[in-house]
């Protein structure tokens, strides 16, 4: 366990004991990479639990030619990977993770996990919530599948201006390239780029080099006024922020 990591720093998914949370983060290896694809060394593969403790990442499925199927976007405080864990192994191998923003996190593998449920009952609470809580992330995405492509872009950018802790500039500017920004919102670069090149010519954004300012905020979020947030809704992270 990382001597920097206490037990009172996770944001646990429901009530457990010291006991199990100290064996477990006993486990745990801080990582900022996993297993690459031969074919695109930029896609990880996390063979575990996963706790952002910062940065970002989208989650996603590739098909046997290396193409996105689908992406979500992880962040700090999100627990990911108990929904691939049956019997040690993991039954997702379609599933890659692409860090956007720099990525710190612990690791917990499988086997580790195995090992401690046969210890700690406990551990099958913690699985069953920590994969209720990602659920609903995967939720929203499913339900941003159905708005336009300017909501969808929106809702991404919300999200990684939530993750922005503060900023120097007189608006805040995300780290990020249209590619990774197209992980995040499910859509190919050319309509992440057509989008963009909309938000800036409405005064929402300006675009920088590796950066997207976001130069009117209010507006940005009424785009997603008519979004359905029925799992989560990045504009109370921000308030939070405020």
């Amino acid at each position: 366990m990382s001597t920097s990591i206490q037990i009172s720093t996770i944001q646990w998914p429901c009530e457990l004991s010291d006991e199990f949370k100290y064996d477990l983060l006993k486990c745990a290896k801080r990582r900022t990479l996993f297993e690459q694809n031969d074919s695109n060394p930029s896609y990880n593969r996390p063979k575990g639990l996963v706790y952002i403790l910062a940065g970002a990442a989208c989650f996603y499925f590739l098909d046997k030619n290396s193409r996105t199927i689908f992406g979500g976007l992880i962040s700090p405080r999100d627990w990911a990977g108990a929904a691939g864990m049956k019997g040690g192994y993991n039954h997702a191998p379609g599933i890659w993770m692409r860090p956007i923003q720099p990525l710190d996190c612990l690791f917990i593998g499988f086997d580790d996990v195995e090992r401690l449920s046969q210890s700690h009952l406990e551990m099958y609470k913690f699985l069953y919530f920590a994969n209720q809580e990602i659920q609903y992330k995967w939720g929203q995405v499913q339900l941003m599948l159905n708005h336009n492509k300017q909501q969808r872009v929106a809702y991404a950018l919300i999200e990684l201006l939530a993750l922005q802790k503060s900023y120097i500039d007189t608006y805040p500017r995300i780290p990020i390239s249209q590619h990774d920004l197209g992980l995040a919102c499910g859509l190919s670069r050319p309509r992440v780029n057509q989008v963009l090149q909309e938000f800036v010519r409405a005064g929402f954004i300006s675009l920088e080099r590796k950066y997207i300012g976001i130069v009117d905020q209010s507006r940005l979020e009424a785009e997603i006024d008519d979004v359905e947030l029925i799992f989560t809704d990045p504009r109370k992270r921000l308030r939070k922020l405020d």
